[in-house]
């Protein structure tokens, strides 16, 4: 047995536990260890060995390892405080791995910071241009986001894809003032999530969703973020039943608007006026036209009386059955999955500031959360992608 860990801090031990949503017999059965055993860490009564604390650190709680020697836990606002626009039951039914991610948004947020001083570069983000309320009418509000983002509908039915109209989507969000970042979460009813800020908002997109539903989350965070709130989609505000509840109206509200956005009321009655398919196949072919998801155009059919909202239900579950079928992991290409993760912006500006002298090479790997080695080959994929004229910096200095 090796020697146990010295000068450890048991509170520390429960309270990363828990931050982390775990239970003590989930966190024995990672470790393979008796849960008696870990209780007793926890009160105080016996310690971890290093490779245990470095396992339970690094692989189970995902925190550094030296905060487990402060004398007191970080101060972190509460998951309850910081999403009180979603049901209590829904947070605590949040998964270990999407916590994990709403620490990595929060990281990332703090890097930006640290690296534009606490002060945007965009000179005219969306988010202070345009303001939200629950009173907001929906239709004006759209029209508005689209006239900012600068992306015609016409542009939208132009996108040879929905990857392609991804891409252009969250590049104008960006290019508004609004960092987003994607990873894949394990807990598919999380399609991603939103953290307001003064100066840097974050959006951050669930990379195992199919791309058209990663267009529509993109927007129904936006908006959670233009009403000033931090959101998450979960699920369909159906599920919440008739329930009057300010969550479920700024819910209702946020996929009202997102909806709109994306599949203008006006045009889905001319698209749908003397159909004379079923809803699935009139949902399939608008889906494909306008690179949304199937269920904006259900929804749509839904607000005009086409279909009931057990037939809506239906049809969800089954498209998202599947779709979760259809769907496998797959490695791919790590350096570009990481580009895209990160987002060119972000990976732009710290090799920007990186090639000024103002961070140095393991400065730049702590920003972008990898080993050092990695960072060349991941600045030779970034150069290959900026090498298209569509890319263009928002910061003033030039890029070399």
């Amino acid at each position: 047995m090796g020697e146990k860990v010295q000068g450890l801090q048991p509170g520390i031990l429960k309270w990363a536990r828990e931050t982390s949503g775990f239970s003590i017999p989930e966190v024995a059965e990672k470790m393979k260890r008796d849960p008696a055993e870990l209780s007793r860490w926890e009160a105080g009564d016996g310690a971890p060995t290093y490779p245990q604390l470095e396992f339970l650190a690094y692989k189970v709680y995902k925190r550094p390892l030296a905060v487990f020697f402060f004398p007191t836990p970080p101060e972190e606002t509460s998951t309850e405080a910081e999403f009180r626009t979603l049901p209590s039951s829904e947070l605590e039914a949040l998964a270990p791995d999407t916590l994990y991610h709403l620490r990595m948004a929060k990281a990332f947020r703090q890097s930006l910071i640290e690296l534009h001083h606490n002060k945007n570069p965009v000179s005219q983000p969306i988010f202070r241009s345009l303001s939200a309320s629950l009173k907001s009418p929906a239709l004006k509000l759209a029209d508005s986001v689209r006239s900012h983002l600068g992306i015609s509908l016409n542009d939208q039915v132009g996108f040879s894809s929905p990857e392609v109209a991804l891409k252009a989507w969250r590049a104008a969000v960006e290019d508004a003032g609004v960092h987003v970042f994607k990873n894949s979460i394990r807990q598919k009813r999380v399609s991603g999530f939103s953290l307001h800020h003064e100066e840097f908002p974050i959006i951050y997109i669930n990379d195992s969703t199919t791309k058209n539903r990663q267009i529509f989350t993109l927007f129904h965070e936006l908006v959670h973020l233009l009403l000033g709130f931090n959101g998450m989609t979960i699920v369909s505000d159906l599920e919440f039943g008739g329930s009057s509840s300010f969550q479920v109206k700024v819910e209702v509200f946020c996929n009202k608007v997102a909806g709109e956005i994306l599949l203008p009321t006006s045009i889905f009655r001319r698209e749908s006026e003397g159909f004379d398919g079923d809803i699935a196949e009139l949902a399939e072919c608008l889906s494909g036209r306008y690179n949304v998801s199937r269920e904006v155009v259900l929804r749509k059919a839904l607000e005009e009386g086409l279909v009931t909202r057990e037939e809506y239900r239906e049809f969800s579950a089954a498209w998202n059955a599947a779709t979760t079928r259809g769907r496998s992991g797959s490695g791919g290409n790590y350096y570009a999955t990481k580009m895209t993760y990160l987002s060119e912006k972000y990976l732009g500006t710290i090799l920007q500031q990186h090639y000024q002298g103002k961070l140095d090479a393991d400065q730049v790997a702590d920003y972008l959360g990898v080993k050092p080695d990695i960072v060349p080959k991941l600045e030779s994929g970034f150069l290959k992608t900026v090498g298209s004229p569509s890319y263009t910096f928002s910061t003033q200095a030039p890029f070399l």
